[in-house]
């Protein structure tokens, strides 16, 4: 028996080549994406942050939006940048207690040194830890964190169920700096009022994070709701892996025929050592996707031209999507 498979490529030993699924990635972005250090040493990532950016330049991406349950992001993305990697990492701020919570003053900061994104809180979300989230994930690691009550979490509305103060303060500094708005782990009513009164503001773009986690449980309805109010539902590709599983394949498909492909986004949310590296979680994912019936044309909105959108990046150029469009044909 031999060992030599050239009949499967010109290439000797090498799998044939998949021109339409990998050129989906081409101009692409994460908007969700974790790197290292996050909260400990002691839970590392399957690669630098820096190989990770090759990788995605490599898979022809245009960059990263680099997200931090703790501390924004605008540093270590400054320093990626100036490695000259090929893709982008795009800054964010979490406003997480650690990061000042709902404190304008942190959001101006963070996006007069380039931040992209501005999340909502996660881990330090009432929502997160009334359900068990992020906060209690934290547990097993962090021993402050198990001292977490719910009635201590940050909420974005009051107890007259309108949006406070300090948060519209922090969406008019998003909506002034062409920050991207996402609702992080509050729960689906707040998300609602978030989108509301950001867009009021003249935020361009919110997206509702993973609607699916166990963090939000959000329904149908509520994700109806968010679409109806101008949001872009998000699905991460670590929600398909089997260690979560949070939604059915199928399912997610449904969703986004329902609402429209224009409405929603793939990320990956990369925050495990045990993941592939983000380009191929999320051409992974795309080729599961394509497989269950999703267009071409529709997986390209998803992680391409609407992440594009979201982040206010030019549109992808017809010129360079010609190879592409001749390749699925």
């Amino acid at each position: 028996m031999t060992d030599r498979i050239d009949h499967l490529s010109p290439r000797e030993g090498a799998m044939p080549a998949m021109p339409a699924l990998d050129a989906l990635l081409h101009g692409a972005v994460d908007l969700h994406h974790h790197g290292f250090p996050e909260f400990t040493f002691a839970h590392p990532t399957r690669q630098s942050d820096a190989e990770e950016l090759r990788q995605a330049a490599a898979a022809g991406m245009a960059g990263i939006v680099m997200k931090s349950h703790f501390f924004p992001t605008t540093t270590i993305s400054w320093h990626l940048n100036q490695m000259g990697l090929g893709a982008e990492a795009f800054p964010s701020i979490t406003m997480n207690p650690c990061a000042g919570g709902f404190l304008p003053v942190a959001v101006e900061a963070a996006a007069r040194q380039g931040a992209r994104v501005l999340f909502m809180p996660t881990w330090g979300a009432e929502a997160d830890q009334r359900r068990g989230g992020m906060s209690r994930y934290l547990g097993g690691y962090l021993e402050s964190a198990k001292k977490f009550l719910p009635e201590d979490g940050l909420t974005v509305l009051d107890s007259a169920g309108r949006i406070r103060p300090e948060v519209t303060d922090c969406l008019a500094i998003a909506a002034a700096f062409g920050m991207m708005v996402a609702t992080g782990h509050i729960s689906p009513r707040e998300s609602v009022a978030v989108v509301t009164e950001a867009r009021r503001l003249g935020v361009r773009e919110v997206m509702f994070q993973h609607p699916d986690s166990h963090s939000i449980g959000a329904t149908r309805e509520d994700i109806r709701a968010i679409v109806a109010a101008g949001g872009t539902v998000e699905f991460c590709a670590i929600g398909f892996t089997p260690a979560f599983q949070r939604l059915p394949m199928a399912e997610c498909l449904e969703i986004i025929r329902e609402v429209g492909a224009e409405n929603v986004v793939l990320t990956t949310d990369c925050f495990f050592g045990w993941m592939p590296p983000a380009p191929e979680l999320l051409r992974m994912t795309l080729g599961s996707m394509l497989h269950h019936g999703l267009s071409h044309t529709d997986a390209a909105l998803l992680v391409r031209d609407n992440p594009r959108r979201l982040l206010g990046l030019p549109a992808w150029a017809e010129a360079a999507r010609a190879p592409e469009l001749a390749a699925a044909q």
